[in-house]
């Protein structure tokens, strides 16, 4: 008799604990892992979601909050900055939460992001160079490296045919003068 107090009492003790937090929550967490890939490697990626930025070097894992779309901003010297947006869409994990869950786990996972996920899940970037940008010398580029990296950059924008003949004379007696 005494077992089946303790066993009934057992499964009320597990059934509450399960209704007071979400499936999702348990399964999903509230963040999820973002994977950036860019190139050129080592560009500068800033996610902007809720009231959190964060600033990695590509390629890198974000770690970003479910519950808020998140804005990538991906930059890197000599090219235009791309952005993208993440998505925070409803997740399959609500299905289970309102058949076992119910109204709490739901209502848990509602509060907390848990029942959201980011789209798209994997970000693939390729930046575009911007020939209007003449890269400065910076603490450890002379003036005379920086001069040669910047021709050969305008020679490969010519060969790849981002630029017209035309374009690249006018770009590189820019980048001339300038230096």
């Amino acid at each position: 008799m005494n077992t089946i107090k303790n066993y009934i009492f057992l499964v009320l003790i597990v059934s509450l604990i399960s209704m007071c937090s979400g499936c999702a929550s348990i399964i999903n967490g509230t963040t999820q892992e973002v994977p950036v890939t860019v190139d050129p490697i080592n560009a500068t990626v800033s996610a902007v979601g809720g009231k959190i930025t964060i600033v990695d070097e590509a390629p890198c894992t974000l770690k970003l909050k479910r519950k808020h779309n998140q804005i990538l901003t991906i930059s890197a010297p000599g090219y235009k900055p791309q952005t993208v947006e993440l998505r925070s869409v409803l997740s399959g994990a609500v299905a289970g939460n309102i058949l076992a869950g119910g109204l709490i786990g739901w209502g848990v996972d509602a509060a907390t992001g848990a029942d959201s996920r980011l789209v798209p899940e994997t970000v693939e970037v390729i930046l575009q160079p911007d020939p209007e940008v003449i890269v400065q010398p910076g603490p450890t580029l002379d003036k005379a490296a920086a001069l040669e990296s910047e021709l050969k950059r305008l020679e490969e924008l010519l060969k790849s045919g981002q630029i017209t003949h035309d374009e690249h004379r006018t770009l590189r007696q820019k980048v001339i003068e300038q230096y």
